[in-house]
């Protein structure tokens, strides 16, 4: 079987596919011919060519976002994938499968969208190679989506079912050339768990990923960090779990085995301000942490409650001084613009941060409602959307509120911190300039 594996993610700093990464080495195993096309890397033009000159029999095409959650630009990377797939089926007449986490976001509507074949939900690595051994009875394999024989086409989903991670190997990361990705300044990346059993209101984590933690076997995660220093990327690596900390434990022996293996490499990640304790802050800086960028997204307790964080402001403040004590710098991520914000919770949050010993404060406004969350239920109640209205391109929770009062407030109270980065519309270039170098 000859396949071709794209990831059409154009977004900059480019950013290294790791589904597609851990999917080869699945692949490979099976003896398929395997084709990567890199959009980040390739030029554009030369992708018909490739299409035209191999007969391939299926196309998977990793979607990691639908558009740029970015209430600035708002682009939208729908359009291009229905041109991707209108140009894949004009040269040839390959299956095309679609998956990754921005396609499990709204499956049954990206693939009535851009009419491809089959999609797979959740953990590709082994619902793909499945697959591939069933593309005749999909019905068979979990986490699929395929079209129903009837005059309709109606879009038919087989039962779920989520893979423990403790069975993820280390991985051969051998199908991204990390080299050029490197040549680009991209942080490079891997994963040590998935699931999220947090609620906040406008997080589609859970039902991407599971409201169960899954965790890998630490051995597993140091292999495969060892094959990446391997490659010579030894810094800039950011772990890309949902949170590193939802689970503390696993997090502390990660970093634990990382320092007994005396592996030298340097990496971030984001947490979450709860389930921390000095040992671990240690821990992580022992194991080569250069950053933590705390996702808090409110200062103010108002904000905290309705946005249903699992913290309170003591927690914001003591694990910034467990930064300051370990010499470790932080960022704290801000996001405004959800239910109840207002004039005194956006000076509260302010207020508050400015208390903490942050290296940089990101703060950004918007946020993008995603079917099946509550804030989604709120903003059905509010008339901000109907049933109707299509969740496959950007839209902002009270948009027009967002643009008129909190844009340019936010803007002004905050350009008065001088280690503050307002994304997509920067307060001060030479601490977007820092963050650059250091992500």
């Amino acid at each position: 079987m000859n396949i071709l594996l794209i990831n059409p993610n154009r977004i900059k700093p480019a950013i290294p596919p790791i589904g597609l990464d851990y999917l080869y080495d699945s692949l490979k195993e099976l003896s398929y011919k395997i084709t990567f096309f890199d959009f980040s890397l390739q030029r554009p033009g030369t992708f018909n060519r490739v299409i035209q000159e191999q007969k391939f029999d299926v196309v998977g095409i990793s979607i990691r976002n639908i558009d740029d959650v970015n209430i600035f630009r708002k682009k939208e990377f729908i359009s291009p994938l229905k041109k991707m797939v209108n140009s894949i089926r004009r040269a040839s007449e390959a299956k095309i499968i679609l998956g990754g986490v921005g396609f499990s976001l709204l499956s049954h509507e990206i693939m009535q969208e851009t009419g491809s074949d089959f999609g797979i939900i959740g953990d590709g690595e082994f619902t793909f190679p499945d697959l591939l051994k069933h593309l005749n009875c999909p019905e068979k394999v979990p986490n699929v989506l395929f079209k129903s024989n009837d005059c309709n086409s109606s879009i038919i989903q087989t039962k779920s079912k989520n893979v423990p991670m403790n069975k993820f190997p280390a991985y051969s990361r051998s199908l991204v050339n990390y080299k050029n990705y490197r040549l680009k300044n991209s942080v490079c990346n891997i994963q040590t768990k998935r699931g999220c059993n947090h609620r906040c209101i406008y997080c589609p984590e859970p039902q991407l990923s599971g409201n169960q933690i899954r965790v890998r076997q630490p051995e597993a995660i140091i292999e495969e960090l060892s094959i990446l220093s391997s490659y010579g990327v030894n810094d800039k690596i950011f772990f890309v779990d949902s949170e590193f900390n939802v689970d503390q434990e696993h997090a502390y022996q990660v970093c634990n085995e990382i320092a007994k293996r005396n592996i030298k490499i340097n990496w971030s990640c984001s947490m979450m301000p709860q389930n921390v304790t000095r040992d671990l802050i240690h821990e992580m800086k022992k194991a080569g942490c250069y950053m933590i960028v705390w996702s808090i997204d409110t200062a103010s307790e108002k904000m905290i409650q309705n946005l249903h964080k699992n913290f309170d402001l003591s927690d914001i403040f003591k694990v910034s001084q467990y930064c300051d004590e370990m010499s470790l710098p932080c960022c704290y991520s801000l996001l405004f613009g959800g239910p109840g914000e207002d004039r005194d919770t956006i000076n509260e949050s302010y207020n508050n941060i400015s208390k903490t010993k942050a290296a940089f404060i990101a703060v950004g406004a918007g946020i993008r409602i995603y079917p099946r969350t509550q804030l989604y239920q709120l903003a059905l109640m509010e008339n901000e959307v109907t049933k109707t209205t299509s969740m496959l391109y950007p839209v902002y929770y009270k948009e027009r509120y967002t643009n008129n009062f909190i844009i340019p407030y936010i803007k002004n109270i905050f350009a008065s911190l001088s280690n503050c980065v307002m994304f997509g519309c920067k307060v001060n270039d030479q601490i977007q300039y820092e963050i650059d170098k250091v992500f």
